[in-house]
């Protein structure tokens, strides 16, 4: 089955370009324009992995990050938080609070980006599988 991953951005250009380029990468694409329903709704389509804006209205992606982080049942997803924003604080409290990553988006083109979740993806996947010794 295709991984899936859930964009959180309040850009519609943003939202629009990465749902091209990852729905042609293979992923199945959820979006959300903050982070205001993201851990409800995430208990009946959970996503593999998150991609997530950190400067967005209502209910930003630093505060939605501590939610799910905070929760038994979304605390060990993989989330990528993803910005204009080159703040070291910023960047810094984000891995705190438990992100997989921080990219910028202007220094990271989609493609590059799919490359990075591919890689978490597979790390976790490998961390999270058990090897069988049948010797």
């Amino acid at each position: 089955m295709p991984p899936k991953v859930l964009l959180i951005d309040d850009d519609d250009m943003i939202i629009r370009l990465y749902d091209r380029v990852l729905s042609n990468a293979g992923f199945i694409v959820d979006t959300a324009r903050d982070g205001t329903i993201v851990a409800e709704t995430i208990k009946y389509n959970r996503p593999d992995i998150i991609l997530m804006d950190v400067m967005m209205p209502n209910f930003n992606g630093l505060d939605t990050l501590k939610e799910l982080k905070s929760k038994p049942l979304t605390s060990g997803l993989p989330i990528v938080m993803f910005s204009a924003y080159d703040d070291k604080s910023l960047i810094k409290k984000t891995m705190e609070y438990g992100a997989e990553m921080y990219l910028l988006k202007s220094e990271n083109d989609p493609d590059e980006v799919v490359d990075i979740l591919n890689k978490i993806l597979n790390k976790n996947k490998e961390e999270n599988s058990s090897v069988i010794d049948t010797t």
